[in-house]
């Protein structure tokens, strides 16, 4: 196998999203760029420089219509990695790999079949009261982090002796649960609060509501040379998101944020 560097690895996520953009055309799925990867779109026509992964949001009956079509599609050269149809996984969201490549992440076991990906969440209904959705953000981030803490292969370094202790408490105690059963039951419980559909979607474990009516309707918006789909509603959206958005961060906060290495598999 051959290391790939930043550049590469990007090329080869942006493939990835061409080929998911392909599918959901076709079968017109819904799909829309979104955080960070919005954010590059409109501030960088891009990928922000001192990032290099994708997002992307789907209604969740489209999030499962989209794994099921590359689950079925081996010729896409694509592997699709989500509690639906892996046990294996620890990411609430599904990963949609590039299948020549393999991703290793320093903190986390390493999973099968995982290379250059997009993360594709799926959307769901938020409580409209401030104080319901405070709570329920709370609870389920709580079980996001035992997920995450689970696959960690060792704990995490806190700056303070409180902060050493906390992790190592959290590494020990996530042992006691079974990430593949927590994570099904997250998901259950979001399709089920789901039937009532409210003025507000987003990641419940995450918390920031973005008004279901800005994600009606989708426009296209140039990334890296081609267009992909994204809100109509690009200011409001990028606005609840990071306040003022095409104001640069401070040059010291402009780094890659992530610990990963890919190798591409030579034939």
């Amino acid at each position: 196998m051959r290391k790939i560097e930043i550049e590469e690895y990007k090329e080869r996520v942006l493939e990835v999203l061409v080929k998911i953009d392909k599918i959901c055309r076709a079968n017109e799925f819904t799909y829309m760029l979104f955080y960070g990867t919005l954010l590059g779109a409109v501030r960088h026509k891009g990928f922000i420089p001192w990032d290099d992964d994708i997002d992307i949001v789907m209604p969740r009956d489209d999030y499962y219509k989209l794994g099921k079509y590359i689950v079925e599609h081996p010729e896409l050269e694509l592997n699709y990695i989500d509690v639906s149809n892996r046990d294996d996984t620890f990411y609430y969201c599904a990963k949609v790999c590039d299948a020549k490549t393999v991703v290793n992440e320093s903190r986390y076991r390493h999973i099968n079949g995982y290379g250059a990906f997009v993360d594709v969440f799926p959307f769901d209904y938020l409580p409209e009261k401030v104080s319901a959705r405070i709570q329920y953000r709370d609870k389920e981030l709580f079980w996001a982090r035992v997920v995450q803490h689970s696959a960690e292969l060792m704990p995490g370094q806190g700056h303070t002796l409180k902060q050493r202790i906390g992790k190592n408490v959290a590494f020990y105690v996530s042992r006691l649960f079974d990430a593949h059963k927590v994570l099904l039951k997250m998901h259950k419980r979001y399709m089920k609060f789901d039937e009532k559909p409210t003025k507000y979607m987003g990641l419940p474990w995450d918390g920031i509501p973005y008004e279901s009516d800005w994600l009606k309707n989708r426009i296209e918006i140039e990334f890296e040379g081609r267009y992909f789909y994204a809100p109509s509603e690009i200011d409001k959206v990028l606005t609840r998101s990071f306040g003022d958005y095409m104001q640069l961060p401070p040059e010291n906060e402009r780094f890659y944020k992530h610990h990963l290495e890919c190798y591409l598999m030579e034939q």
